[in-house]
C-alpha cells in the first residue's frame, strides 16, 4: 500500500482543502474520512453530483483512496442495506479497505445492549463474508466499547 493520510487528520476543513494539501504535501493516496462534523462531508449522503465533483477531485489531484472509513452502525436494522451501498460507492474509488467506528454502549439496559452486540456480532460476520470475495478487508476502530481491545472483539464478539 502507498504512503497514506487520512483526510481526519485535517479535521474540520472543507474536503477540497483537505484534498489540495495532501496531495499538496506529496501523499499519493487519501483514507476518506466520512463522518461530520469532523470532515463536513457525508460520502453516504452525496447525491450524484457531489459524488462526480468528489471523484473529478480525487482525479484532479491523483490521489488513489485505499481506505474508506465510514460511520457504520452494523447493529442497526438497515445496517446491512447500507453497508452495501457503502461497499459499492468504496469499490467505485478503488478502495481495498472499509474502516468503520466501534459499537459502544449507549447507555440502554443491560438487555437491550446484549442484543445489540448479539445483532453487531452476526452483522459483522456477514459483512466479512461479503468482502472476502471482493478481496477487501473490514478494520473497526478501537475506541472502546465491544471492540476496543482484542480481548473484548473475543469476548464479546465470538460468541
Amino acid at each position: 500500500m502507498p504512503p497514506i493520510i487520512s483526510c481526519y487528520n485535517l479535521i474540520h476543513r472543507d474536503l477540497e482543502t483537505a484534498l489540495r494539501e495532501i496531495a499538496r504535501a506529496g501523499f499519493p493516496a487519501v483514507s476518506l474520512f466520512s463522518r461530520p462534523p469532523y470532515v463536513p462531508v457525508s460520502l453516504e449522503a452525496m447525491d450524484e453530483s457531489a459524488w462526480r465533483a468528489l471523484r473529478a477531485q480525487l482525479d484532479g489531484y491523483g490521489l488513489a483512496v485505499p481506505v474508506v472509513y465510514y460511520t457504520l452502525d452494523l447493529a442497526s436494522a438497515t445496517g446491512r442495506e447500507t453497508f452495501a451501498r457503502q461497499v459499492a460507492r468504496a469499490r467505485e474509488l478503488g478502495a481495498r479497505v472499509i474502516d468503520t467506528g466501534a459499537l459502544a454502549p449507549q447507555g440502554e439496559a443491560a438487555e437491550v445492549w446484549t442484543a445489540r452486540l448479539a445483532q453487531f456480532a452476526e452483522h459483522l460476520r456477514w459483512a466479512g463474508q461479503e468482502l472476502a470475495p471482493l478481496g477487501m478487508t473490514l478494520c473497526l476502530e478501537t475506541h472502546g466499547g465491544a471492540t476496543g481491545t482484542p480481548e473484548q472483539v473475543i469476548t464479546h464478539l465470538s460468541a
